[in-house]
Order: C-alpha cells, then sequence, then structure tokens
C-alpha cells in the first residue's frame, strides 16, 4: 500500500489521467485507503474540491495529519 507521502510508481504524467480515470466515489475510496499521492490529492482537491470528503470542514487528506484527528 501506498501512503500519501510516498511516490507511487507511476510517472507524474500518469498520475493526472489515472485520477480523473476514476469516479468521485473511486477517487475518495482511494484516497482513504491511502492509494492517492499527495499530489494525486491536490490535483483532485484544486479541479473538483466538492468532492473530496472533509474532516471536521477541512480536505481529509490534510485534516488527517492533525493532531485533532487522532483524538
Amino acid at each position: 500500500m501506498t501512503s500519501l507521502l510516498e511516490a507511487p510508481d507511476r510517472t507524474p504524467r500518469q498520475r493526472p489521467v489515472e485520477l480523473w480515470n476514476m469516479t468521485a466515489t473511486e477517487r475518495a475510496e482511494a484516497m482513504l485507503a491511502g492509494q492517492l499521492s499527495w499530489d494525486q490529492c491536490w490535483e483532485w482537491a484544486r479541479h473538483r474540491p466538492g468532492e473530496v470528503p472533509l474532516l471536521n470542514g477541512e480536505f481529509w487528506f490534510i485534516a488527517i495529519k492533525t493532531p485533532e484527528a487522532c483524538e
């Protein structure tokens, strides 16, 4: 499994194509499973912010890294 901070085994050009070939639900599931890179999460948030799951009003992929999310 790939963490958000590790680079997957794909070229930077392939990552956006793979991201946009997914449905919104598939993107959310991949993000929650740690299968999207940090760059992919930001790409998604920039282009379709309304699709990205939130945690306490913040994008999930950012909020989950905060101490408050551990509580």
